[in-house]
C-alpha cells in the first residue's frame, strides 16, 4: 500500500510518501512522491493539471476545502502520482477529474497518459466529489459569500457523463454526499447512515447506531463503507467501534477499543479518527495507535506505523 507516514514514523524519518510492502510491511520512502498528502503542488516535477490549491482564488472557499480536488494519489496502473484525491480517479487509473473554482466552476477531466486536460462542464457552482462507475458525482454548493447571484441555482446531487458532458440530477436533497463508491453515495444523518443510489435517486437508512457519533472513514475492496462509531462523551463512554456496513442493518464489527492515552512514537495519544482502505489483503485502518488489518474475520495490529493511507497494495 501507499501511505504518508507522520514525520519520524518508523523507517520514514523525514515524513513524505512511502510504500509499505507485503507481507512484512517494510516501509520504503518514495523520493518521487509528494511531501504533503493534501498538497498536489508538493509532488516533485508534477506536470499534470491540478486546479491550483483546490480552493480557488477566494478565501471564502476555504470552508469548502473538503469539496475540492485537493490531495495526492498513487496510480498503480500508470505508476505515477496524481494531484487529486483517490475518489476523483477513474477505477482503471486512466483519468481523473478536478474542479476549477471561479464565477462558474469548471469541471475538468484529465487523461493521465497524455496529460490532455479538457473542461467537461462549466455552469453553476458545481464541485466534483468522485469519479465512479456511474460517472462523475457533482454537488452544488451555492455562491461565494457576498457574491450577488442573478437567479437561484439548483441544489442536490448530479451525475456528469465523462464522455458526453451531459448532466442529470440524482436527487434534490441538498446535503453533502461526498463519500461515493460502487454506484452509491453515503452520508450520516445524526446517528443514521444513509445510502443514495446514484442510478435511481432513492435514499434509504442503511444502519443506525442510537446515540452515537458516526462517520464514514473509507471503503472495503467491494465498495462497502467502513464506519467509525463513538459516544459524544468519550471521556465517560470510551468505547470506539469500527464497522464494515456491507449488509443493511447487519454491519460487521471489525475493531473495538477503549480510548485511553497510549504511548506512541509521537508521544502519548488517544485513539484518533482512522482512515480505512480496502484491497485484496482486507481492510486497513491507520490511526494514531498504528496500522491495523482486518482479514478473514479477524483484526490484528500489524505495525506501529502511523499516517494517512494514500493507495492500496499493487
Amino acid at each position: 500500500m501507499v501511505v504518508f507516514p507522520l514525520s519520524g514514523s518508523l523507517g520514514n524519518r523525514a515524513g513524505g510518501a512511502a510504500f509499505v510492502e507485503m507481507p512484512d510491511l517494510t516501509v520504503t520512502p518514495d523520493p518521487s512522491g509528494p511531501t504533503d498528502p493534501f498538497n498536489p503542488q508538493s509532488i516533485p516535477g508534477n506536470t499534470l493539471p491540478s486546479g491550483g490549491d483546490g480552493y480557488g482564488q477566494s478565501a471564502e472557499w476555504s470552508s469548502y476545502q473538503n469539496l475540492g480536488s485537493l490531495g495526492a494519489t498513487y496510480d498503480w496502473p500508470i505508476h505515477r502520482w496524481l494531484p487529486v484525491r483517490p475518489q476523483l480517479v477513474s477505477k482503471d487509473g486512466n483519468r481523473y477529474a478536478y474542479t476549477e473554482f471561479g464565477q462558474a466552476n469548471k469541471i475538468h477531466i484529465v487523461d493521465v497518459a497524455t496529460a490532455s486536460d479538457r473542461v467537461l462542464y462549466a455552469e453553476g457552482r458545481f464541485v466534483a466529489t468522485a469519479y465512479d462507475a456511474e460517472g462523475i458525482t457533482l454537488v452544488h454548493v451555492g455562491p461565494v459569500v457576498n457574491e450577488p447571484v442573478s437567479q437561484p441555482e439548483p441544489d442536490g446531487v448530479w451525475m456528469l457523463n465523462p464522455l458526453s458532458g451531459n448532466i442529470r440530477q440524482v436527487t434534490t436533497n441538498a446535503k453533502y454526499w461526498g463519500d461515493v463508491s460502487s454506484g452509491y453515495a453515503w452520508r450520516r444523518d445524526g446517528d443514521r447512515l444513509l445510502r443514495l443510489s446514484l442510478r435511481t435517486g432513492s435514499i434509504e437508512t442503511w444502519e443506525q447506531w442510537p446515540g452515537l457519533e458516526i462517520r464514514v472513514i473509507g471503503f472495503d475492496n467491494e465498495g462497502n463503507p467502513v464506519v467509525d462509531t463513538r459516544h459524544p462523551n468519550l471521556r465517560d463512554q470510551p468505547l470506539i467501534n469500527e464497522w464494515v456496513a456491507a449488509a443493511k442493518n447487519h454491519p460487521t464489527k471489525v475493531l473495538d477499543v477503549y480510548n485511553s492515552p497510549q504511548p506512541t512514537e509521537h508521544g502519548t495519544e488517544g485513539f484518533g479518527i482512522p482512515t480505512a482502505l480496502g484491497d485484496e489483503h482486507g481492510v486497513w485502518l491507520d490511526v494514531t495507535w498504528g496500522l491495523y488489518q482486518y482479514s478473514n474475520g479477524a483484526t490484528q495490529k500489524r505495525s506501529l506505523l502511523t499516517g494517512q493511507l494514500a493507495g492500496s497494495c499493487s
